[in-house]
């Protein structure tokens, strides 16, 4: 679904901004070469048989899976840490969702290290 006059930002470039920049301006100029990494083929495996929810997308923002019920945005990381950069794009889901008026709350989900974070929207960004 596409929101009218939407900016067009994804979370992986909130999460290549935190990761490397030149990682971001090859991902902004469709400049790809994470299908051909081992890496990117091992996350996928994880995201397919750990979770059964479908993902979402919204305005360019995939979602891993959305709990309607209880009003929570999931995403699912491989990473046997918790980074920054994966916090920040959850918390630009949470940002995006409030400008359509929609409250959530948000997780991240570590399979690998059975973790689990909560994450909050910022609190300048509740109102804007």
């Amino acid at each position: 679904m596409k929101i009218k006059n939407a900016p067009y930002i994804t979370g992986t470039q909130i999460n290549y901004y935190f990761v490397c920049k030149r990682k971001l301006w090859l991902f902004s100029h469709n400049i790809s070469m994470g299908h051909t990494s081992g890496l990117v083929e091992i996350g996928s495996i994880i995201h397919k048989n750990t979770y059964i929810r479908k993902e979402m997308e919204l305005d360019g923002i995939k979602i891993d899976f959305f709990e309607k019920n209880r009003g929570i945005i999931n995403e699912v990381k491989k990473s046997k840490a918790v980074e920054q950069a994966h916090i920040w794009q959850l918390k630009y889901y949470l940002y995006h969702f409030n400008k359509l008026g929609i409250k959530v709350k948000g997780q991240i989900d570590y399979s690998l290290i059975r973790r689990r974070e909560q994450i909050k929207p910022q609190r300048q960004f509740r109102n804007l």
